[in-house]
């Protein structure tokens, strides 16, 4: 789970709902909480409005974003062999 999903389901608040709190669109929000979005800083700035740290953010989602990368690559490879 990312940490925005993280913290979305801690408020638990939808996705829209999230979206719709951070003043940001819903694709934007989806985007990021998945990763698709490298450096979601608008989804950081708003997060810091709510009083969470954007830079612990800044790196959870990225060490998050290369673990997903790397168990990726690795169902890549298994599949490959197989």
């Amino acid at each position: 789970m990312s940490p925005f999903q993280h913290i979305r389901r801690e408020l638990g608040l939808s996705l829209s709902e999230f979206a719709r709190l951070l003043g940001l669109s819903l694709s934007y929000v989806a985007a990021a909480e998945t990763g698709l979005i490298r450096r979601p800083e608008r989804l950081l700035e708003a997060l810091a409005g709510l009083g969470y740290d954007p830079d612990a953010l800044r790196a959870e989602h990225a060490a998050w974003r290369d673990r997903q990368q790397a168990e990726a690559r690795e169902r890549l490879a298994r599949a490959r062999v197989s």
